[in-house]
């Protein structure tokens, strides 16, 4: 601390001494102006450190409203109000006692003498920060946000500030962190430094390779925590290494639709929630997934035009087993399957086959295991199913932020409609393949609840 024309001066942060590759963020920030970052670094690099090192000093060169938003209140309180840095100091103590007017642990917000106002807390309600004002934004681990953290609440919120915006956080699979990723990395008004650990050699490799041999993480958490691998199954996924490895036999490629054979439609029905289609033709033991498609809000009409629109001849439609009492986009006395087949009457090519419903789960677990144990007669026609493909990938357990686990039982969001339809593969394989009949994998007392994928 000194002074300067009589005023007091501040040094802020107080010893910090910064690695080469968090000088070179601080520079492209500060100096260089960059107000879209995305910092892809791999585990214990010091990105949380660096970020609330730059919000701070932000917050001191502009008065305005600071937002360092988590995952989870949980992992608020874990990381920044109770944690610490190397030497045992408290992340607090980064900031002088003299720079800070007030702290308010309820509100869990920080007020700095020159008016600036900071946020640390969860962002795992988005709802609740609509309508905020803000003026930079530091999204820690923002593979494990909500996306509309970003693209609904606070985009708009920074545009029209002119605020800055951080994304730190290590990959979780082929999710929105990796959308963002791939549609601004040739932008030239984002910033992205990508840090992996055998560049900066801070985890010895001998100390990960044990983790690995201990199995306290796999070869591909590995990669995707210390190598910052989008490209490997997301966290708690159900699907994802099965569709690795379908990708590394070759079952993901170029299944084209047959007009020799006739096609199956899997379906998830949705009102206001998404409705998928998965388009499949049966070939022997084989399941070639040669479509998807995936909407919301519309009626059952409309879904009947897409049919057609296809061109395909169809077989069977496999609707869930609400289709005998759910109706979608209209009020009707008739069940789905009811105005489906009213519709299915009305085509002059009659092409297009019949309605059947599928199976209740006695849990969703036993249509998740189920579906495991036939997934090796899958094969997908990866140029029109991709998205369907990246939406079984982010089905996953719910995590339990408490005990900082994961439940047997999925998380219910926007991935689910895909896999639930993905899922009546199984439950209505009875109808076209007897011989599924007797799948263990259904008796519900017979399967296993955890960890058939881990």
């Amino acid at each position: 601390m000194e002074s300067i024309n009589n005023k007091k001066v501040i040094e802020v942060p107080t010893g910090f001494s910064p690695r080469p590759h968090q000088q070179e963020f601080l520079k492209k920030a500060e100096t260089e102006g960059a107000k879209r970052i995305i910092l892809l670094w791999h585990r214990r690099a010091g990105k949380d450190l660096v970020s609330w090192v730059y919000l701070i000093r932000q917050a001191f060169r502009k008065t305005g409203v600071y937002y360092y938003l988590f995952p989870t209140t949980e992992l608020a309180k874990k990381v920044f109000w109770n944690g610490m840095v190397d030497g045992g100091r408290r992340v607090l103590d980064l900031l002088p006692t003299e720079s800070i007017k007030k702290i308010n642990k309820v509100e869990h917000t920080i007020e700095l003498v020159n008016g600036s106002i900071i946020y640390v807390i969860g962002g795992y309600d988005p709802d609740k920060l609509r309508g905020v004002v803000a003026h930079g934004l530091i999204l820690s681990e923002y593979a494990w946000h909500e996306p509309v953290i970003w693209s609904t609440v606070f985009s708009p919120v920074l545009t029209a500030s002119g605020g800055w915006v951080v994304f730190n956080s290590t990959p979780d699979g082929p999710n929105h962190y990796y959308d963002l990723y791939k549609n601004v990395r040739n932008n030239p008004n984002w910033y992205i430094s990508e840090v992996r650990n055998s560049v900066t050699g801070i985890v010895p490799q001998e100390d990960i390779k044990a983790l690995i041999e201990s199995g306290e993480t796999s070869e591909e958490k590995a990669a995707q925590e210390y190598e910052c691998q989008f490209l490997v199954r997301a966290t708690g996924s159900f699907f994802g290494d099965l569709i690795q490895k379908a990708r590394d036999e070759g079952r993901v490629g170029k299944y084209d639709y047959n007009p020799n054979k006739p096609v199956d439609t899997y379906w998830d029905l949705g009102g206001r929630d998404d409705t998928s289609v998965w388009f499949v033709q049966k070939d022997g033991a084989r399941y070639n997934l040669i479509d998807y498609f995936e909407d919301s809000g519309k009626s059952l009409r409309n879904y009947y035009d897409v049919l057609l629109d296809k061109g395909y001849t169809y077989r069977y439609h496999f609707l869930p087993h609400d289709g005998t009492r759910r109706n979608i986009g209209i009020d009707s006395l008739l069940t789905t399957q009811q105005m489906f087949e009213e519709l299915i009457a009305e085509d002059p090519t009659k092409r297009l086959g019949k309605t059947l419903i599928c199976a209740k789960p006695h849990r969703k677990i036993h249509a998740i295991n189920g579906t495991r144990g036939m997934f090796h007669s899958f094969y997908f026609n990866e140029a029109t199913v991709a998205k369907g493909l990246k939406r079984l990938s982010l089905y996953r357990r719910k995590y339990l932020p408490q005990q900082k686990s994961f439940a047997a039982e999925p998380s219910h969001d926007e991935n689910s409609h895909a896999a639930d339809a993905f899922m009546n593969l199984f439950l209505g394989r009875d109808e076209i393949d007897l011989e599924w009949s007797n799948m263990e994998y259904y008796k519900p007392k017979k399967v296993p609840d955890v960890n058939l994928w881990d």
